[in-house]
């Protein structure tokens, strides 16, 4: 039984499609976090090759813009976004993109601070200002130093509250809480106490 030689099998030409080269887009740094109100110092955008056109993308405007050359402008709220910046490919440029996270954390109000005097069925609360960010202040009372809850509100430019509904001889306990907007966290006065003075019933006789 004899074995003839086969001839090789044929190969498929196989297209692999005109070669490119990268567009090495990047951001750098490739991400940052701030605290709302403060500096801001934008990222560089690389793009070597100036290829183009670009697309470029925020996934929250109201955090930070990026226009078509990647250039990124803060925005007016606490929050993240992730940028991207896309080209689509040409005949020398392989598709490509670059991507860049901004976080803006939320500033801290200022704890007000607290003073409670007590007069003649009234105890006087009055208060710092928290500072710029605070949309109202809540006042928390109770009876018991440490058990507080929620008992009125007043404005963001008040800072002062005649408490009238008091009964003589019985120890109030307060803390005022800046109540903040949307690119704030709240803050707390530490707890201070009163006890109004009840109405004398004597009467100065003249002799």
């Amino acid at each position: 039984h004899s074995v003839q030689n086969q001839p090789p099998a044929a190969i498929d030409n196989v297209y692999m499609g005109p070669s490119c080269d990268q567009p090495e887009l990047s951001y750098s740094p490739t991400s940052h976090t701030i605290t709302y109100g403060n500096s801001y110092t934008r990222p560089t955008f690389n793009n070597p090759h100036s290829v183009t056109p670009l697309t470029a993308t925020s996934s929250n405007t109201s955090v930070a813009t990026v226009n078509s050359s990647g250039v990124v402008t803060l925005g007016s709220a606490a929050g993240t976004t992730t940028i991207t910046v896309n080209f689509a490919g040409d005949d020398t440029y392989c598709e490509g993109s670059a991507t860049y996270t901004l976080t803006v954390n939320k500033a801290n109000l200022t704890s007000p601070t607290l003073t409670v005097t007590p007069k003649v069925m009234r105890n006087t609360l009055s208060w710092s200002s928290a500072g710029t960010g605070t949309a109202s202040y809540q006042i928390l009372r109770g009876t018991t130093s440490g058990s507080l809850t929620a008992y009125t509100t007043v404005t963001s430019s008040t800072t002062t509250y005649n408490d009238d509904n008091v009964t003589a001889g019985t120890t109030y306990y307060y803390k005022v809480k800046a109540v903040p907007d949307a690119n704030h966290n709240e803050a707390i006065s530490t707890e201070k106490s009163g006890t109004p003075i009840g109405c004398s019933a004597e009467l100065a006789v003249s002799p």
